[in-house]
Protein backbone atom coordinates (compact mmCIF):
# COMPACT_ATOMS: atom_id res chain seq x y z
CA UNK A 1 0.00 0.00 0.00
CA UNK A 2 1.35 3.41 -1.23
CA UNK A 3 1.26 5.86 1.55
CA UNK A 4 4.11 8.89 0.10
CA UNK A 5 6.80 9.13 -2.37
CA UNK A 6 8.59 11.02 -5.44
CA UNK A 7 9.25 10.87 -9.01
CA UNK A 8 12.49 12.88 -9.84
CA UNK A 9 13.37 13.84 -13.95
CA UNK A 10 16.61 14.27 -15.51
CA UNK A 11 18.49 16.72 -16.12
CA UNK A 12 16.75 19.22 -18.65
CA UNK A 13 18.63 21.89 -20.91
CA UNK A 14 20.89 23.82 -21.18
CA UNK A 15 18.65 26.46 -22.12
CA UNK A 16 19.20 29.88 -23.36
CA UNK A 17 15.73 30.99 -21.94
CA UNK A 18 13.42 29.08 -20.06
CA UNK A 19 9.43 29.24 -21.11
CA UNK A 20 6.86 26.76 -19.46
CA UNK A 21 6.00 23.66 -17.12
CA UNK A 22 3.23 21.64 -18.36
CA UNK A 23 2.19 19.28 -15.90
CA UNK A 24 -0.79 16.59 -16.21
CA UNK A 25 -1.52 13.46 -13.24
CA UNK A 26 -4.69 11.34 -13.33
CA UNK A 27 -6.07 9.30 -10.58
CA UNK A 28 -5.82 12.40 -8.58
CA UNK A 29 -8.74 12.30 -5.45
CA UNK A 30 -9.67 14.62 -3.08
CA UNK A 31 -6.89 13.57 -0.29
CA UNK A 32 -4.31 13.31 -2.58
CA UNK A 33 -1.67 15.99 -2.20
CA UNK A 34 0.79 16.14 -5.04
CA UNK A 35 2.76 19.24 -6.36
CA UNK A 36 6.32 19.47 -9.01
CA UNK A 37 8.90 21.30 -7.67
CA UNK A 38 11.57 22.71 -9.74
CA UNK A 39 15.07 23.08 -8.89
CA UNK A 40 17.60 24.85 -10.69
CA UNK A 41 21.04 23.56 -11.73
CA UNK A 42 24.23 25.73 -12.07
CA UNK A 43 27.23 24.80 -14.01
CA UNK A 44 28.90 23.35 -11.37
CA UNK A 45 25.80 20.89 -10.73
CA UNK A 46 24.80 23.09 -7.51
CA UNK A 47 20.82 22.62 -7.07
CA UNK A 48 19.06 25.79 -5.77
CA UNK A 49 15.25 25.21 -5.01
CA UNK A 50 13.57 27.70 -7.09
CA UNK A 51 9.36 26.72 -7.14
CA UNK A 52 7.52 24.54 -5.06
CA UNK A 53 3.94 22.52 -5.33
CA UNK A 54 3.51 23.08 -8.89
CA UNK A 55 -0.18 21.56 -10.34
CA UNK A 56 -0.71 22.91 -13.59
CA UNK A 57 0.93 24.86 -16.45
CA UNK A 58 3.15 27.57 -15.11
CA UNK A 59 5.56 30.24 -16.51
CA UNK A 60 9.44 29.85 -16.50
CA UNK A 61 10.61 32.78 -18.16
CA UNK A 62 11.44 34.26 -14.52
CA UNK A 63 14.19 31.71 -14.37
CA UNK A 64 17.49 32.89 -15.05
CA UNK A 65 18.91 30.46 -17.66
CA UNK A 66 22.74 32.48 -17.16
CA UNK A 67 22.20 31.15 -13.47
CA UNK A 68 20.65 28.06 -14.04
CA UNK A 69 21.21 26.45 -17.47
CA UNK A 70 19.79 23.22 -16.40
CA UNK A 71 16.22 21.87 -14.57
CA UNK A 72 15.09 19.18 -12.49
CA UNK A 73 11.98 18.45 -11.85
CA UNK A 74 10.37 16.61 -8.83
CA UNK A 75 7.35 15.10 -8.17
CA UNK A 76 5.79 14.70 -4.72
CA UNK A 77 3.15 12.77 -3.81
CA UNK A 78 1.40 12.08 -0.54
CA UNK A 79 -2.14 10.26 0.87
CA UNK A 80 -2.90 9.19 4.00
CA UNK A 81 -6.49 8.20 3.91
CA UNK A 82 -6.58 6.34 0.34
CA UNK A 83 -2.77 5.34 -0.01
CA UNK A 84 -3.30 5.45 -3.65
CA UNK A 85 -0.61 7.47 -5.76
CA UNK A 86 -1.90 9.58 -8.43
CA UNK A 87 -0.71 8.86 -12.21
CA UNK A 88 2.03 11.43 -13.85
CA UNK A 89 0.33 11.66 -17.39
CA UNK A 90 3.50 13.81 -18.66
CA UNK A 91 6.06 17.24 -17.26
CA UNK A 92 7.44 19.35 -20.05
CA UNK A 93 9.72 22.22 -20.05
CA UNK A 94 9.55 24.15 -22.93
CA UNK A 95 12.82 26.47 -23.37
CA UNK A 96 15.23 28.25 -25.90
CA UNK A 97 17.77 25.44 -26.13
CA UNK A 98 21.79 26.54 -26.60
CA UNK A 99 24.22 25.83 -29.17
CA UNK A 100 26.24 22.54 -29.10
CA UNK A 101 29.81 21.85 -30.64
CA UNK A 102 31.88 18.99 -31.19
CA UNK A 103 36.41 18.88 -31.43
CA UNK A 104 37.88 17.27 -34.61
CA UNK A 105 41.70 16.47 -34.81
CA UNK A 106 43.29 16.73 -38.44
CA UNK A 107 46.31 15.88 -37.18
CA UNK A 108 48.64 11.87 -37.15
CA UNK A 109 47.23 9.54 -34.61
CA UNK A 110 50.88 8.38 -34.33
CA UNK A 111 53.26 9.51 -31.88
CA UNK A 112 55.64 12.52 -33.27
CA UNK A 113 59.48 12.85 -32.38
CA UNK A 114 60.90 16.36 -32.27
CA UNK A 115 64.27 17.92 -31.14
CA UNK A 116 64.13 19.55 -28.02
CA UNK A 117 63.20 23.17 -28.36
CA UNK A 118 61.58 22.47 -31.78
CA UNK A 119 58.23 23.93 -31.87
CA UNK A 120 55.42 21.19 -32.20
CA UNK A 121 52.07 22.66 -34.00
CA UNK A 122 49.08 20.46 -35.18
CA UNK A 123 45.38 21.97 -36.34
CA UNK A 124 41.99 21.01 -34.45
CA UNK A 125 38.65 22.03 -35.31
CA UNK A 126 35.63 22.83 -33.20
CA UNK A 127 32.00 22.55 -35.27
CA UNK A 128 29.12 23.65 -34.06
CA UNK A 129 26.33 20.89 -35.15
CA UNK A 130 23.34 22.68 -33.47
CA UNK A 131 20.98 24.98 -34.95
CA UNK A 132 22.00 27.79 -32.68
CA UNK A 133 24.46 30.32 -32.15
CA UNK A 134 27.02 29.99 -28.97
CA UNK A 135 26.56 33.14 -26.84
CA UNK A 136 29.95 34.21 -27.04
CA UNK A 137 33.74 33.50 -27.75
CA UNK A 138 35.03 29.97 -26.75
CA UNK A 139 38.03 29.34 -23.95
CA UNK A 140 40.40 26.36 -25.13
CA UNK A 141 42.49 24.78 -22.66
CA UNK A 142 45.36 23.16 -23.68
CA UNK A 143 47.21 20.55 -21.35
CA UNK A 144 50.71 19.03 -21.56
CA UNK A 145 51.90 16.76 -19.38
CA UNK A 146 55.23 15.52 -19.51
CA UNK A 147 56.34 12.01 -17.74
CA UNK A 148 59.71 12.61 -17.36
CA UNK A 149 59.49 15.68 -14.72
CA UNK A 150 56.38 14.88 -14.24
CA UNK A 151 54.59 18.12 -14.88
CA UNK A 152 51.38 19.62 -16.70
CA UNK A 153 51.84 23.07 -18.26
CA UNK A 154 48.84 25.00 -19.01
CA UNK A 155 47.87 27.70 -21.22
CA UNK A 156 44.42 29.22 -22.96
CA UNK A 157 43.12 31.34 -25.57
CA UNK A 158 39.69 32.40 -27.14
CA UNK A 159 38.48 31.00 -30.64
CA UNK A 160 35.63 32.29 -33.00
CA UNK A 161 32.36 30.55 -31.75
CA UNK A 162 30.58 28.51 -34.83
CA UNK A 163 27.94 29.48 -37.07
CA UNK A 164 25.63 26.36 -37.03
CA UNK A 165 26.94 23.52 -39.12
CA UNK A 166 30.39 25.52 -39.66
CA UNK A 167 33.87 25.26 -38.20
CA UNK A 168 36.43 27.02 -36.40
CA UNK A 169 39.68 25.98 -37.07
CA UNK A 170 42.85 26.30 -34.70
CA UNK A 171 45.95 25.78 -34.37
CA UNK A 172 48.21 24.53 -30.84
CA UNK A 173 51.50 25.05 -30.68
CA UNK A 174 53.73 23.40 -27.60
CA UNK A 175 57.28 24.77 -27.13
CA UNK A 176 59.22 21.46 -26.49
CA UNK A 177 62.09 23.23 -24.17
CA UNK A 178 62.38 21.20 -20.96
CA UNK A 179 59.75 18.61 -21.86
CA UNK A 180 62.67 15.81 -23.30
CA UNK A 181 60.40 12.57 -23.39
CA UNK A 182 56.70 11.53 -23.95
CA UNK A 183 54.54 14.22 -23.46
CA UNK A 184 50.29 14.04 -23.36
CA UNK A 185 48.54 16.36 -25.05
CA UNK A 186 45.13 17.91 -23.70
CA UNK A 187 42.63 20.28 -25.70
CA UNK A 188 39.37 20.89 -23.99
CA UNK A 189 36.76 23.72 -25.96
CA UNK A 190 34.69 25.51 -23.67
CA UNK A 191 35.87 23.72 -20.36
CA UNK A 192 31.99 24.11 -19.00
CA UNK A 193 32.54 27.97 -19.22
CA UNK A 194 29.36 28.54 -21.37
CA UNK A 195 26.59 25.38 -20.95
CA UNK A 196 26.12 22.86 -23.33
CA UNK A 197 24.39 19.75 -23.55
CA UNK A 198 27.35 17.47 -23.34
CA UNK A 199 31.27 18.39 -22.92
CA UNK A 200 32.46 14.87 -23.79
CA UNK A 201 32.54 15.53 -27.05
CA UNK A 202 34.62 18.52 -26.39
CA UNK A 203 37.98 17.12 -24.97
CA UNK A 204 40.44 15.09 -27.70
CA UNK A 205 43.98 13.85 -25.37
CA UNK A 206 46.64 12.82 -27.39
CA UNK A 207 48.21 10.31 -24.93
CA UNK A 208 52.04 9.91 -25.67
CA UNK A 209 51.78 11.68 -28.77
CA UNK A 210 54.96 13.79 -28.73
CA UNK A 211 58.54 12.39 -28.14
CA UNK A 212 60.36 15.49 -27.59
CA UNK A 213 64.38 14.09 -28.20
CA UNK A 214 66.17 15.98 -25.42
CA UNK A 215 69.20 18.08 -26.15
CA UNK A 216 72.12 16.29 -24.29
CA UNK A 217 74.81 17.81 -26.18
CA UNK A 218 76.41 20.75 -24.55
CA UNK A 219 77.53 23.94 -26.32
CA UNK A 220 81.03 24.84 -26.71
CA UNK A 221 82.84 28.10 -25.40
CA UNK A 222 85.16 29.77 -27.45
CA UNK A 223 87.50 32.55 -26.23
CA UNK A 224 89.86 35.26 -27.70
CA UNK A 225 91.94 37.59 -26.67
CA UNK A 226 92.63 40.25 -29.39
CA UNK A 227 91.46 37.65 -32.34
CA UNK A 228 93.68 34.66 -31.11
CA UNK A 229 93.29 31.79 -28.67
CA UNK A 230 95.76 32.21 -25.68
CA UNK A 231 97.55 29.87 -23.61
CA UNK A 232 98.70 30.31 -19.91
CA UNK A 233 101.23 32.38 -19.68
CA UNK A 234 100.98 34.73 -23.20
CA UNK A 235 101.33 38.23 -23.13
CA UNK A 236 98.46 39.96 -24.18
CA UNK A 237 98.05 44.31 -24.69
CA UNK A 238 97.18 46.45 -21.71
CA UNK A 239 93.81 46.68 -23.12
CA UNK A 240 92.43 43.39 -24.83
CA UNK A 241 89.71 42.74 -26.44
CA UNK A 242 88.22 39.90 -25.13
CA UNK A 243 85.35 38.53 -26.71
CA UNK A 244 83.37 35.25 -25.66
CA UNK A 245 81.50 32.93 -27.85
CA UNK A 246 78.52 30.13 -27.19
CA UNK A 247 78.47 27.89 -30.17
CA UNK A 248 75.73 25.15 -30.38
CA UNK A 249 74.32 23.32 -32.92
CA UNK A 250 71.00 23.01 -31.70
CA UNK A 251 69.36 25.54 -33.56
CA UNK A 252 66.03 25.19 -31.72
CA UNK A 253 67.87 26.31 -28.25
CA UNK A 254 68.73 30.04 -29.17
CA UNK A 255 71.16 31.49 -26.34
CA UNK A 256 69.12 34.79 -25.93
CA UNK A 257 69.91 35.93 -22.83
CA UNK A 258 72.98 35.53 -20.32
CA UNK A 259 71.38 33.74 -18.03
CA UNK A 260 73.84 30.89 -16.86
CA UNK A 261 76.74 33.19 -17.71
CA UNK A 262 78.92 34.57 -15.53
CA UNK A 263 82.32 36.37 -16.31
CA UNK A 264 85.23 36.38 -13.64
CA UNK A 265 88.70 38.11 -13.48
CA UNK A 266 91.34 37.89 -11.38
CA UNK A 267 93.88 40.98 -11.00
CA UNK A 268 97.14 41.27 -9.82
CA UNK A 269 97.54 41.46 -5.99
CA UNK A 270 100.22 40.87 -2.91
CA UNK A 271 98.17 37.33 -2.16
CA UNK A 272 99.67 34.08 -2.80
CA UNK A 273 95.48 33.68 -4.55
CA UNK A 274 94.48 36.59 -5.44
CA UNK A 275 90.58 36.40 -5.23
CA UNK A 276 88.21 36.72 -8.63
CA UNK A 277 86.14 39.74 -9.57
CA UNK A 278 82.68 39.24 -10.86
CA UNK A 279 82.45 41.48 -13.84
CA UNK A 280 78.62 42.66 -14.39
CA UNK A 281 77.57 42.76 -17.53
CA UNK A 282 76.16 46.35 -16.62
CA UNK A 283 79.71 47.57 -17.20
CA UNK A 284 80.28 50.09 -19.72
CA UNK A 285 83.05 47.68 -21.05
CA UNK A 286 80.61 44.87 -21.62
CA UNK A 287 78.19 44.52 -24.38
CA UNK A 288 76.65 40.93 -25.50
CA UNK A 289 74.46 39.96 -28.13
CA UNK A 290 71.47 37.19 -28.20
CA UNK A 291 72.27 34.38 -30.99
CA UNK A 292 70.16 33.80 -33.85
CA UNK A 293 69.97 31.37 -36.34
CA UNK A 294 73.44 32.88 -38.54
CA UNK A 295 75.41 34.20 -35.54
CA UNK A 296 76.28 32.55 -32.24
CA UNK A 297 76.02 34.44 -28.43
CA UNK A 298 78.77 36.60 -28.07
CA UNK A 299 80.08 38.63 -25.01
CA UNK A 300 82.29 41.37 -25.49
CA UNK A 301 84.40 42.60 -22.88
CA UNK A 302 87.18 45.88 -23.41
CA UNK A 303 89.01 46.50 -20.03
CA UNK A 304 91.45 49.61 -20.20
CA UNK A 305 94.58 50.49 -18.92
CA UNK A 306 95.53 46.97 -17.15
CA UNK A 307 98.67 47.06 -15.32
CA UNK A 308 101.52 45.04 -15.83
CA UNK A 309 101.37 41.71 -14.52
CA UNK A 310 99.55 38.34 -14.48
CA UNK A 311 95.87 37.75 -14.81
CA UNK A 312 93.41 35.22 -15.02
CA UNK A 313 90.14 35.24 -16.88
Amino acid sequence: RFSQGSLRSVLIGPAQAWSQLIVQVTEATGNDQYGVDVAGVDLAGRETLLKSQLKSATGLSDISASLFPFLKLTLRMNDDIDLTPVQLRKWLVTYTPLAEGILTYSGTKQTESVQEGQEWRTTFGFTNISSRNFTDSLLVQVDVFSSEQPSTERRTFKIKPPSPTDTSKFSVAVKTRGKAGLNDITVFVNPRVLPEMFYDNNVLALYEHLDVEADRTGPVLDVTVDGRHVTNGDAVSSSPVIVAKVIDQNQFLLKTDTTGINLFLRYPCALENCPYERINFSRPDVSWRPATSVTDFELTFLPQGLEAGEYAL
